[in-house]
């Protein structure tokens, strides 16, 4: 089997985001130790991966030096994309030179918030002056340098998440994610705000941000072409769209996930349990399941409808939708207010109800029935 996308997880952070649940851990940093348990694993995989993209997510990638995407990077002389997360306390002139030296051509930054008492609240390393200072580095030497935002942070108003897109504005940026603050269990905020210590803005609220975020960027030259994501033309994350588009993807790393054709793996989530089975010869999972065709294909659903083009379906894929239609008063209902859209076997949502996209996903996904 080819693999077309390979995703790489860097597990080491300095320290550990309140509000962050993906895996990592603040131990010891080690790069040589670990490129070469990456190395093994795809061995260990016995897979022919010829990715088109390559995508360094964390954790905090940039505590690694250009060396280890160089390694990396050289394996794979046909990956077109290749894009490292960078924490702005991490960016300097030189750093980043090396990362293009090493092969990267695009980086994406953590920015979340200019405003420093939103970043404290965050617990992120930097302030707004160094998030600013790491954009202006950064595009002085990449052509392509995404942000990430989040809004809904407690104590965000709306005057500050005006400002943020405001500074935004004033680069030359490619690339724009945008996430609300979502609580997750067994994090810190879950704790913080279980307490109280902490409140979620309201949904009206949360909805008057998105909204805002939407219209600003889109006067700003970038087209929203997913929930959370804005580009400028022919600048998306072709690695986030063939998550979306179902593509074959092949992930190394502590907890890092996979699709192969249509079985779905994930790595065992701690860093010394997989450097001992890596070591010993074996990949171990935290989860591996092999997926049915109706399976894929509510998959394919919950994950297509996010971008605003929506899924492409097939000849059997759009029967199966038309027959759920008929026997579905909610999909009608959909369908008749033009918040779902189907037409030229093209299914989507109405832009205008992506906010809420979550629900609607999860219910058509209910409504969707497959012949016995």
């Amino acid at each position: 089997m080819e693999v077309g996308h390979l995703y790489v997880h860097v597990p080491f952070c300095r320290t550990k985001c309140p509000y962050c649940d993906f895996y990592s851990t603040t131990g010891k940093v080690e790069p040589e130790c670990y490129l070469n348990l990456l190395k093994e694993e795809l061995k260990l995989k016995k897979l022919r991966v010829k990715p088109k993209t390559i995508y360094f997510g964390g954790g905090t990638p940039s505590l690694m030096p250009p060396s280890f995407f160089e390694h990396i990077i050289s394996l794979f002389p046909e990956a077109e994309e290749i894009t490292v997360e960078v924490n702005p306390d991490d960016v300097n002139h030189e750093y980043l030179k090396g990362l293009k030296s090493a092969g990267v051509n695009r980086i994406s930054l953590g920015i979340q918030t200019f405003d420093d008492s939103l970043l404290k609240i965050l617990k992120r390393r930097h302030t707004g002056t160094k998030g600013i200072k790491s954009i202006e580095t950064a595009i002085s030497i990449f052509d392509n340098v995404s942000i990430d935002l989040i809004f809904g942070i407690p104590g965000q108003d709306e005057k500050s998440m005006e400002k943020d897109l405001k500074t935004l504005m004033k680069f030359p940026l490619k690339h724009v994610s945008t996430y609300a603050l979502t609580i997750y269990e067994k994090t810190p905020f879950h704790r913080l705000f279980k307490e109280k210590k902490y409140a979620l803005p309201s949904e009206e609220t949360f909805s008057k941000y998105y909204s805002l975020i939407v219209e600003k960027l889109s006067t700003g030259g970038f087209y929203q072409y997913e929930i959370s994501n804005f580009s400028k033309l022919q600048f998306e994350c072709k690695h986030n769209l063939a998550y979306w588009d179902m593509k074959n993807y092949l992930g190394i790393g502590p907890s890092a996930a996979s699709l192969l054709a249509n079985k779905y793996q994930k790595n065992v989530d701690n860093y010394f349990a997989y450097k001992n089975a890596i070591s010993s010869g074996k990949v171990i999972y935290k989860e591996e399941v092999n997926l049915s065709r109706e399976e894929v294909f509510k998959i394919k659903l919950a994950m297509g409808l996010r971008k605003t083009n929506g899924v492409n379906l097939k000849v059997e894929e759009e029967k199966v939708v038309r027959n759920s239609i008929e026997k579905s008063p909610f999909l009608q209902n959909l369908l008749n207010s033009r918040i779902l859209i189907l037409e030229k076997r093209k299914l989507k949502l109405n832009p205008e109800f992506l906010f809420v996209s979550s629900y609607l996903i999860s219910r058509i996904g209910e409504e969707i029935i497959f012949p016995a």
